[in-house]
């Protein structure tokens, strides 16, 4: 049965195609030939003292052969579309070579640009980065060769990418704004001197956190107004109730730049003491969000008895948007 219903959400029609949409429209509209002709025939009959039949075919008395073999042509384009989708995955390269445009029309506009810079940076600095400092917890990295090697292949080409678009938007920016573009720049010089130079101090010059704040802060307010947020918080809603879950929120890079976002992430709190009964559910749940919107949904579940661990991850993720339940 299983089976039966992975299939029956392949062949349905994703209508927002324009070609599929086309060719199963023109192939239904040959396989009921017979009913409209005789609907035209009868509004013909009645409208006018023409008694001649209106009539139109292809292949004569095949044409229902040929508009349900169109059909199935259709279903198949469509079909081999959908799987792809749920087999592709997005590739990997620096975010800095993601930006097509250095000028934009809005500071919001500015700060999605500068996000996923921001993000890309953030997460090789914590993954392979020296880990000597207060902040940080866990075992000392002692081999850095996978920090020298991102550094150079990634950090310092997006943080020229990110000093442009600082540059190329200036005009943009409010007195605030611009002090904390100019410590953003500063920061970027340094460090890239410092790379050059190891003997070169770049600590007064450390990564302006309020710059960050001020990006993410933008891009959440804006993503509020987004479709694509839209249209994802629309279709969950819908679904995410047929699992019986007590609350779920939206989390991650889809709240904040939901047109670039490559994946989706929510949280769901489960009022239930195992994950056994939901897993099915969630499992369809993941494959029917693919295959509408082409991108994967991550879900992290809590039970009744990992309340404390659910409070504490929804106090970790500052910007979330909660679901109806």
């Amino acid at each position: 049965m299983e089976k039966i219903e992975k299939i029956i959400r392949l062949l349905k029609p994703k209508y927002y195609n324009r070609i599929t949409y086309v060719i199963v429209i023109c192939g239904t509209s040959l396989l009921t030939k017979p009913i409209w002709l005789d609907l035209v025939n009868a509004f013909l009959e009645t409208n006018n003292n023409n008694n001649k039949d209106f009539q139109i075919s292809i292949i004569g008395n095949w044409d229902w052969l040929l508009g349900l073999v169109v059909i199935i042509i259709g279903l198949i384009y469509n079909t081999r579309n959908r799987l792809i989708d749920l087999k592709s995955e997005p590739k990997s390269q620096p975010e800095y070579k993601n930006v097509q445009q250095l000028k934009q029309k809005t500071f919001e506009k500015v700060c999605v640009t500068l996000y996923p810079i921001l993000k890309d940076n953030e997460y090789i600095f914590f993954t392979v980065g020296p880990n000597s400092g207060a902040n940080f917890e866990g075992e000392l990295r002692t081999d850095l060769t996978m920090w020298y090697k991102y550094r150079s292949e990634s950090i310092l080409p997006n943080n020229r990418k990110i000093k442009e678009v600082l540059n190329s938007n200036s005009d943009l920016f409010d007195r605030d704004t611009s002090e904390l573009a100019n410590k953003m720049i500063v920061h970027i010089d340094a460090f890239e001197e410092h790379v050059q130079n190891e003997n070169f101090d770049y600590t007064p010059y450390q990564f302006p956190q309020d710059f960050k704040e001020l990006v993410e802060n933008k891009c959440f307010e804006s993503a509020k107004n987004s479709k694509t947020f839209k249209s994802r918080l629309k279709w969950l809603n819908k679904r995410i109730p047929k699992i019986n879950a007590k609350e779920w929120y939206l989390i991650g890079s889809s709240i904040l730049i939901p047109e670039k976002s490559k994946d989706v992430d929510i949280v769901i709190y489960y009022n239930k003491e195992s994950k056994v009964e939901i897993q099915n559910k969630l499992k369809n749940l993941k494959m029917d969000f693919k295959l509408k919107f082409s991108c994967n949904l991550h879900i992290t579940i809590f039970l009744t008895n990992e309340q404390s661990q659910y409070d504490e991850f929804l106090e970790y993720n500052k910007y979330k948007i909660k679901g109806n339940g």
